[in-house]
């Protein structure tokens, strides 16, 4: 509850994300992997905060290098 108080006052969050999905699919196995950055400001403000997500999906043997930004709501993605 503390940790969760606390990160809930953060005005700013830096993160990074590295995970990996594996699915079963009509009896083959597919598998997704996420490494991503994450820099973002004003996150109490939906308003106001702004995003950037960078980072390298992998997926049905393919590398997809993404860059985004989100503000006033939208989000732009570079693939």
């Amino acid at each position: 509850t503390s940790a969760l108080k606390k990160t809930n006052s953060l005005k700013c969050l830096d993160g990074k994300l590295d995970m990996k999905i594996t699915m079963n699919v009509q009896g083959t196995t597919q598998s997704v992997s996420y490494k991503f950055n994450m820099k973002a400001i004003d996150v109490q403000n939906p308003k106001s905060m702004k995003m950037h997500l960078d980072g390298t999906m992998n997926m049905v043997g393919q590398n997809i290098v993404m860059d985004c930004y989100m503000e006033d709501g939208w989000a732009y993605y570079d693939m």
